[in-house]
Order: C-alpha cells, then sequence, then structure tokens
C-alpha cells in the first residue's frame, strides 16, 4: 500500500475506535515502526492523534475532530466521472464512483450539468484490447507463464513470458514480464499481443526468474550514461514522447537503460534525424551506425 492511502487509511480507521500500535501494524500488513513514522507525519500536519493507556486505551484521534467531506468542484468531480466509464474494464469503479458520491457534498452532482465551464469531451466507445487485458489478469492471478505472439519489436512471434505488472501510459496499456530468452525484465504494449496462451512453466524457470530479477534497475547508476545534443526542433520531438520527454534536461537528452535497449534508442534517435548529436556512449553510436547501414543495405538493393 502507498504511503499517503496508508496515512489516509490511519485517520478514518481512528475516527471510528481507538487501536494499539500491535493492531494497526496487524490491519494494514505493515511494522510497528512504519506505523510510528506514519502517526509522527499525521502529528506532524496538525492531526491530534492521541494516546491513552488503560485497559480500553490506545490510539485514538481527539474527541470533536472529524477528517471533513472532499469539497470537489463540479468539474472535478465530472474529471472522476469520465475518467470511471472510459475504465470499463476496472471491476471496482462502480464501487470508486459510489464512494466519491458519498464522500463529496451532494449538490455538486446536480451542479455537473448546469456547469458553465463543463468540457466538451470526445469519448472512445470502443473497449481496446479488453480481451488481452482480462487474459493477462487471469494468467497473473494464477501465477502462470504464458505463450504470447508479439508483433512489436524487432524480432516479432512468439515467447514465452511470465507476467508481473501491468501499467497504463498514454492512453496505451503495457504488460512487463520475465522473457524466458533473454532472462530479463521487458516491456510488451498490449495492442500488439496477437494471442495469449497460458502454458506450463519451462523446466529451468526459478532460474531464469531469479536472473531476471537480479539485473540492476533500468535507470541504474551501473548502466553507461546515454547523452545526445538536440536542436530545438529535437527537443519538441522529444517532449511529444513520453519516454524521451522524461529525460530532457534543457537542449539534452540524459538517461541510462540496459545495453539490451540501445538497439530500441538507436531506432528512436534515427526518427530525430539530423536534428540530435550522440555525445556517449560509443556502443549506443555504433548500434546506430549498425541500423543505419541495415536501413541502407535494405534500400539500395
Amino acid at each position: 500500500m502507498h504511503r499517503t492511502t496508508r496515512m489516509l487509511a490511519i485517520v478514518m480507521r481512528l475516527q471510528g475506535r481507538a487501536a494499539t500500535l500491535n493492531q494497526l501494524a496487524a490491519e494494514f500488513e505493515c511494522s510497528t515502526k512504519t506505523i510510528q513514522r506514519d502517526l509522527d507525519e499525521l502529528l506532524g500536519i496538525g492531526v491530534p492523534i492521541t494516546t491513552n493507556r488503560g485497559r480500553h486505551g490506545g490510539i485514538s484521534i481527539e474527541a470533536g475532530w472529524w477528517l471533513g467531506p472532499l469539497n470537489l468542484s463540479a468539474s472535478e468531480i465530472e474529471t472522476v466521472i469520465l475518467a470511471m466509464e472510459s475504465a470499463t474494464f476496472l471491476a471496482d469503479r462502480e464501487d470508486v464512483l459510489a464512494k466519491v458520491r458519498a464522500a463529496v457534498r451532494p449538490h455538486r452532482f446536480d451542479d455537473i450539468d448546469q456547469h458553465a465551464l463543463k468540457p466538451h469531451i470526445q469519448r472512445n466507445a470502443s473497449q481496446q484490447h479488453t480481451d488481452n487485458l482480462a487474459s493477462i489478469r487471469s494468467v497473473m492471478a494464477r501465477e502462470l507463464w504464458c505463450r504470447i505472439d508479439y508483433v512489436g519489436g524487432s524480432n516479432p512471434g512468439w515467447r514465452l513470458v511470465l507476467p508481473e505488472h501491468l501499467r497504463i501510459l498514454e492512453n496505451r496499456w503495457y504488460l512487463i514480464a520475465i522473457d524466458e530468452r533473454s532472462r530479463e525484465t521487458r516491456t510488451y504494449r498490449l495492442d500488439r499481443i496477437r494471442d495469449i496462451q497460458p502454458t506450463l512453466a519451462p523446466p529451468n524457470a526459478s532460474e531464469i526468474v531469479d536472473a531476471a530479477r537480479s539485473v540492476s534497475d533500468y535507470h541504474s547508476a551501473d548502466y553507461p550514461e546515454i547523452v545526445v545534443n538536440l536542436t530545438d526542433a529535437g527537443v519538441r520531438f522529444c517532449q511529444d514522447q513520453w519516454h524521451l520527454q522524461q529525460a530532457l534536461e534543457g537542449n539534452t537528452l540524459r538517461f541510462r537503460c540496459p545495453p539490451s535497449e540501445y538497439g530500441y534508442y538507436a531506432g528512436e534517435l534515427i526518427r530525430i534525424g539530423t536534428e540530435c548529436e550522440i555525445v556517449s556512449p560509443p556502443e549506443l553510436i555504433e548500434a546506430v551506425r549498425q541500423r543505419l547501414q541495415h536501413i541502407s543495405n535494405h534500400l539500395l538493393k
């Protein structure tokens, strides 16, 4: 549980009745030290937490203090509603909407239709990739390996993977999974997966998982730093790509990644063309040269 979520949950819990440190730690599945740090932080921002000794004592919130209702504006409430209406693949969306309705001031829902600044949003009625999403969730729930027919990347075809996480970025779903072939954690776009088939784990599954999880984090300082100088046009290109935008420092791209990703970034930098200049590392420069040579050989046959 994220710390902010846990701290809010602790406040809601203590508004109901007192609890001991051990009880809170058990309920929120963390250590008593973690709970104590959260309580100290809540005290620091003004939540009147008290401790009473005795048989019916424990940690509680001072009588008369109450966490007020969410005071969302009409447009903010509509933002929540639009998000939940689009998230038809989430099983808990109705519960979320019910809680928002219970938490905000009732008249706010009536204000939405009459709001003068109500945004006009074009909604995408299609539920993209819901079959893939449901299949992946099912496989993950049973902690199974699966074979995916992937049409993306430089090596399309069937791959044996162990799904680990799902992520949504820039309106696209991504699967993060351990790849049996490379023994690394890879990212796959759901819209590029043509088929998903649960399957038995490979004989050396534990060895593959250990190898993948022993690899440094994606942006680890163990990897060489990539430095690319950009023109203003190059900066504008990178600003439109979420994965490059995060690495922008003025007119320079600066980030780290596993060397196995150099082939991918070589393709991205070729897209920027003469609006960029690669400074380092040499291995990335060589990857770009090889990619350009391959393109040249293909075009000039």
